[in-house]
């Protein structure tokens, strides 16, 4: 009860984020930093004549970016390293670092192929990219209950890391997708519920610092979109 209490007297605020945002998935996260400016002067980068560094397996990365991805580790050590009881006042004192953490990550991944993506992620937790489909990777707990009408209910307890870093977040729904088998056991309406109800989480603990809950992802909840789904406090 707390929690949709809690969920509602919020969701003023994060709908007005959420609906400036130029993607269903992306929220204004990033208000204290020119992201555009960013983004061009490193897509405007010329690498042709660098020089590269191997970090794992067939992932090259510029010698000059290399600075930038020592930083990286060291930042999501420290996320890492949240304990699920700090996680409130952890976010409450460090919410505009942890902004610019997702733009510096946002901003790396964006010279690297998008299938290394998943690999530079578990890397830069200190995993090992062997491991990447792991889905203890992203979540302290998760378990499927099934319910009497045939339908489920998929409860998580993300990591703080994936609680506050969108890359990571990404990275662990492709994680719970391939655990769970959602292509083979759901039709495609069932599965955009599911990671709409995902997303809309991640979003309210995000804008709202609401942290310790565990996400629920429930079968039997119509597709109804991203919007309504958050109009419904996740549980359309």
């Amino acid at each position: 009860m707390r929690k949709q209490i809690k969920k509602f007297l919020v969701a003023t605020l994060v709908f007005t984020n959420l609906f400036s945002a130029t993607s269903v998935f992306a929220t204004n996260l990033y208000e204290e930093y020119d992201k555009t400016e960013i983004l061009n002067e490193f897509e405007n980068t010329n690498f042709s004549n660098q020089e590269y560094i191997n970090i794992w397996g067939n992932i090259n990365i510029p010698v000059t970016e290399l600075a930038t991805w020592e930083q990286l580790r060291s930042d999501l050590a420290i996320i890492n390293s949240v304990l699920s009881e700090n996680e409130e006042i952890f976010m409450l004192e460090n919410s505009d670092w942890i902004s610019e953490v997702n733009l510096r990550l946002e901003n790396f991944l964006f010279n690297v192929s998008e299938e290394y993506h998943n690999d530079i992620i578990i890397l830069l937790m200190g995993g090992n990219p062997l491991l990447r489909n792991s889905i203890s990777n992203f979540f302290s707990s998760h378990q499927r209950n099934p319910l009497g009408d045939g339908s489920a209910r998929y409860t998580f307890r993300p990591t703080f890391a994936t609680r506050t870093l969108r890359a990571t977040a990404s990275n662990a729904w492709i994680a719970i997708s391939n655990h769970y088998s959602f292509p083979r056991v759901y039709n495609s309406s069932t599965i955009s519920s599911l990671n709409d109800q995902y997303w809309c989480h991640f979003d309210f603990d995000f804008e709202t610092f609401f942290f310790g809950a565990t996400w629920d992802l429930e079968t039997f909840r119509p597709n109804v979109g991203l919007w309504q789904t958050i109009l419904a406090l996740c549980n359309p």
